[in-house]
């Protein structure tokens, strides 16, 4: 499979397998997709608003590895981990969820709230627990993270205590 230039429709029930990964360009969701531990893309990503971006897997990664600038659009999403590989840049333009790891390369840019800057980028808290808290990576030489990230403390419900809750600088 060589992804081109072109952009792939998936318009059914559509689950993507076998023994290597393609790395598709743009990929069009018009119905269901479940996507591979490591779905790779070059170009842009749009999921329709009744459309599914299915991620089974815990250990999934969406890798955005493209040379020009890249688009998340569409629909809300939960990703599960999320790399970028893009000097030129990954844009949120439509708000979107994070439940594990955001790993940004040397060098590369992730927009959490898109060029308009308006879309919502929420890293996600599940657990009383911090090891499944949304998390960002280790930011390499040249690596940014632009823009509004949401970031979400998942508290149990453990009667009445105080509690004090911070954020490093």
């Amino acid at each position: 499979f060589s992804h081109s230039n072109g952009t792939v429709f998936f318009n059914g029930n559509t689950t993507i397998s076998g023994r290597t990964n393609p790395i598709f360009n743009n990929v069009q969701v018009e119905g269901v997709l479940n996507v591979p531990a490591s779905f790779q893309l070059a170009g842009n990503l749009n999921v329709d608003n009744a459309a599914t971006f299915n991620i089974s897997s815990s250990s999934q990664t969406t890798w955005f590895r493209g040379t020009s600038s890249q688009t998340i659009r569409g629909k809300k999403n939960g990703f599960r981990n999320i790399r970028v590989s893009n000097s030129a840049g990954v844009f949120v333009e439509n708000s979107q969820d994070l439940y594990g790891l955001l790993t940004v390369d040397a060098n590369g840019l992730f927009d959490a709230d898109g060029s308009a800057d308006t879309a919502k980028f929420v890293m996600q808290s599940t657990s009383d627990s911090p090891a499944v808290d949304a998390s960002v990576g280790p930011l390499l030489s040249g690596a940014r993270v632009d823009g509004r990230v949401i970031v979400e403390r998942f508290v149990s419900g453990e009667g009445r205590f105080y509690r004090y809750l911070s954020s490093p600088v």
